[in-house]
């Protein structure tokens, strides 16, 4: 039963982050013009998701943030994450006075968001910053929460605070730590097991997978924040370690020209122990996937990226019995390359940052631009 449970409110977490994304970009949707709402009953679970997140401020889950495994003594280890709370004041700031029929709708359909409801989530993710929660003092996502793209405070001495905490704690040569003691893609880690055993996360601490996803992220802060100096310091990093074979190429057979953004950087299990003493002193593996944890973990050599995921006409269409191509090696990390086109779109002046976010949620409420009518705005005066 108690396992059940566990798997029970593993999977509703996973639907609450889906929502808090959901929710988020309702606004940007519309305002680019796609007809998405039409329907009364659509309205009304817009709504209902809004109710629910209007609570998230007094939400303790099972896990201090998104992405962290399940420990086994669950009743012990109910944390507020501050990360998921800043997520919700964003959606709501977001989505409020948005017409969800966008210029065909009416004054009923559009959205007010209770204030008093947003001031808890906004005090109590302020109050927890630069935290991550009452176990966790600090996690990277801090950085996508309290940076591009949710911008959840405008308060530049605090979000200053928190992306100096998280670069001083999880910063590495290859990227980001997710958070101190990770065990994802550790070669320590047993990947068939669902739950970590007590005290076991401890065996992580110095080998955690670094990141480079969110050298990516740094970047687009420094394109909405206009700090040059950082935009060159993080593409250096990334350049750095990027998929690249000894003429300057990119070590794909499929691909040309085309850089590639690992999805991490683990280990090789016989230098776990060296890494342990003596943390950055040794060299990693670029990972895309769960399959390079069995092919590369025992060799010191970075591995070629193998990309056979498209099938010609006339070959085999996938068959259940065999192993797909994440567990075989042959994908790529979508979301580092999504992320890695928009930083370059970016510093490459080819985009704008209010094209990549016309609800202005860069800016503090007061300097957005708000249409006439009944539309209402967040604005606090201390």
């Amino acid at each position: 039963m108690t396992k059940l449970n566990t798997a029970i409110g593993a999977k509703s977490q996973n639907i609450k982050y889906q929502l808090e994304e959901l929710q988020s970009n309702l606004n940007k949707i519309i305002l680019l013009g796609l007809s998405v709402y039409f329907y009364i009953l659509a309205l009304i679970l817009i709504v209902l998701i809004i109710l629910k997140i209007y609570e998230y401020y007094m939400h303790h889950f099972y896990f201090s943030n998104a992405w962290q495994k399940l420990l086994l003594n669950l009743s012990t280890f109910m944390k507020l994450p501050c990360g998921s709370i800043g997520m919700a004041k964003s959606a709501l700031e977001a989505i409020n006075g948005c017409n969800l029929f966008g210029e065909k709708g009416a004054s009923w359909s559009v959205v007010y968001v209770d204030i008093d409801a947003h001031n808890r989530n906004r005090s109590i993710f302020e109050t927890m910053l630069p935290r991550e929660s009452s176990s966790k003092d600090v996690d990277v996502s801090l950085i996508p929460t309290v940076s591009f793209p949710c911008f959840a405070t405008h308060d530049e001495c605090l979000c200053n605070e928190t992306k100096e905490h998280v670069i001083r704690k999880l910063q590495g040569k290859y990227g980001f730590k997710r958070f101190r003691r990770d065990g994802f893609l550790c070669p320590k880690e047993d990947p068939n097991r669902r739950f970590y055993r007590v005290g076991e996360t401890k065996e992580f601490e110095n080998i955690e997978c670094e990141w480079p996803l969110f050298y990516i992220f740094m970047i687009i802060d420094g394109v909405f924040k206009t700090l040059p100096s950082q935009v060159e310091e993080y593409e250096k990093l990334l350049n750095d370690v990027m998929q690249k074979d000894s003429n300057g190429g990119i070590a794909v057979e499929l691909i040309d020209c085309n850089p590639l953004v690992p999805m991490c950087y683990t280990l090789p299990l016989d230098v776990v122990d060296a890494e342990k003493s003596d943390p950055g002193s040794q060299s990693r593996i670029g990972c895309f996937g769960m399959g390079w944890l069995s092919k590369y973990h025992s060799s010191r050599i970075p591995a070629k990226v193998e990309v056979n995921s498209f099938r010609k006409n006339g070959e085999e269409d996938y068959n259940e019995g065999e192993d797909n191509d994440e567990e075989n090696g042959k994908t790529l990390f979508l979301w580092g390359q999504a992320m890695y086109i928009i930083s370059k779109l970016l510093t490459e002046k080819l985009l704008h940052v209010t094209e990549l976010d016309p609800v202005r949620r860069h800016l503090p409420s007061f300097s957005r631009p708000h249409r006439g009518g009944r539309y209402s705005a967040f604005q606090v005066s201390l």
